[in-house]
């Protein structure tokens, strides 16, 4: 008879590990495609932002040289600008930034840093523009401009190795 309850005992708690394990490899299977989802949806949605960003900077230069005029550069924006799912990458890169991949927060920053940067050049053309309209000293802006876009696209291409990285973790 002791024979016996030990058998049934070792069978019961062979079946119950087997289950333990298995719902934890399932478990952890699914945290990993959950993650890598949303890894994804966060790298299209910076990609998103960044691409955007650039392209909508893109008449500027050309502006501060007097190769074309200001509004068709400031009409450009306003077209590119008016289609809402540009202005969504960023609130869900931020979004899943803070919610799931926080410890890449720091290399979004110097993203949005990068940005500002940007908008502050772009800032201080437009306030010469509107006091002294199409001048040759517009100029002086483009090489910076220039510059800070660049820096803005090397942050953007430091923070995609941050997320590759975190990828591969993943698997």
């Amino acid at each position: 008879m002791g024979q016996i309850f030990i058998s049934l005992l070792t069978i019961l708690f062979s079946g119950l590990l087997a289950t333990i394990v298995t719902h934890y490899l399932a478990t952890s299977h699914q945290e990993k495609q959950f993650r890598r989802q949303k890894l994804e949806e966060l790298y299209f949605s910076m990609d998103g932002f960044c691409t955007f960003f650039v392209s909508f900077h893109s008449y500027w230069p050309d502006v501060m040289d007097g190769k074309i005029p200001y509004m068709a550069a400031l009409n450009a924006q306003i077209e590119a600008g008016s289609d809402k799912k540009n202005e969504r990458y960023h609130q869900t890169a931020e979004m899943l930034l803070n919610i799931y991949f926080p410890a890449l927060l720091p290399s979004f920053d110097a993203i949005m840093a990068r940005r500002d940067s940007v908008n502050k050049i772009l800032g201080a053309f437009q306030k010469q523009y509107k006091a002294s309209g199409p001048d040759a000293s517009n100029s002086q802006f483009t090489g910076r401009f220039n510059q800070a876009i660049l820096d803005f696209d090397t942050e953007h291409s430091r923070f995609n190795h941050e997320l590759f990285k975190i990828a591969k973790a993943i698997h």
